[in-house]
C-alpha cells in the first residue's frame, strides 16, 4: 500500500539519527563521526516485471556552478539495495548472485536440496549450524507461502459472498418483478419500480 523503496530510505535515515541521538552518542557535536548506514533488502512479494531485479541508491555531489568537490566521505553516508529474487531461472548450476537468490528464496527446494547445490555450486560449506538456519528459513519461506494461500482464500471468500448478495438481490428483484407482472403491472411500470426489464 505504499513504496517500499521510501519505506528503506526513511529506515536509512533512522540508522544514521540513531548515531546521534542514543544515550552514548554525539548529542552536540562530532558529525564527522557519522558512520555510513547500508540497508539492504530482499523483496519477496513482487510482480514478475521485478523479477531478477537489483537497484543500488546512494548519495552523490553534482556541480551545478564553479565546481568544488568536497571529500566524498562528508556526504556518502547512505547506502540502500532493493533486490528482488527471481522467480525462475534458465540454469540452476550457472553459480551467479541472483541464482543464489532464487535457490534460497523462491525456489519452492526442500532444505536437502538447497544444502546439495549450496555446497556444490557455491562451495558453501554447510555446518551443522548453518543447516539448521537453512531449515529454519526454508519453515520460514513455507510459512509466509501458506500465509499468502490463506489471505487468497479469505479474500476469494469475501468476493464470493458479495457476489452472492448481488445475486441474492438481483434474484429477489427479478421476484418481485414477476410478480408485478402477474398482479397486472404494465412492463414500463415493472422497470420504473424495480428497474428489472421483463421480456
Amino acid at each position: 500500500g505504499y513504496p517500499l523503496l521510501k519505506r528503506s530510505i526513511y529506515y536509512g535515515s533512522r540508522l544514521l539519527v540513531r548515531q546521534k541521538n542514543t544515550p552514548n552518542g554525539f548529542q552536540k557535536t562530532n558529525y564527522e563521526d557519522l558512520k555510513k548506514v547500508y540497508s539492504i533488502w530482499i523483496c519477496m512479494k513482487h510482480s514478475k516485471k521485478k523479477s531478477g531485479v537489483m537497484n543500488r541508491y546512494s548519495l552523490h555531489e553534482e556541480h551545478l556552478e564553479t565546481a568544488y568537490a568536497f571529500p566524498k566521505k562528508y556526504y556518502d553516508l547512505m547506502n540502500i539495495a532493493m533486490i528482488y529474487p527471481p522467480k525462475e531461472v534458465e540454469d540452476i548450476h550457472d553459480g551467479t548472485f541472483m541464482t543464489l537468490l532464487y535457490i534460497l528464496f523462491t525456489s519452492g527446494m526442500d532444505s536437502t536440496k538447497k544444502k546439495e547445490l549450496l555446497t556444490k555450486n557455491y562451495g558453501i560449506p554447510m555446518t551443522k549450524e548453518l543447516g539448521k538456519e537453512l531449515e529454519e528459513m526454508c519453515n520460514l519461506s513455507q510459512y509466509i507461502k501458506e500465509e499468502g494461500i490463506l489471505q487468497g482464500r479469505k479474500e476469494g471468500r469475501k468476493e464470493g459472498i458479495l457476489v452472492g448478495v448481488k445475486k441474492g438481490k438481483a434474484d429477489e428483484k427479478l421476484d418481485i418483478a414477476k410478480k408485478m407482472k402477474e398482479k397486472g403491472y404494465s412492463t414500463k411500470e415493472i422497470e420504473e419500480l424495480t428497474g428489472i426489464l421483463l421480456h
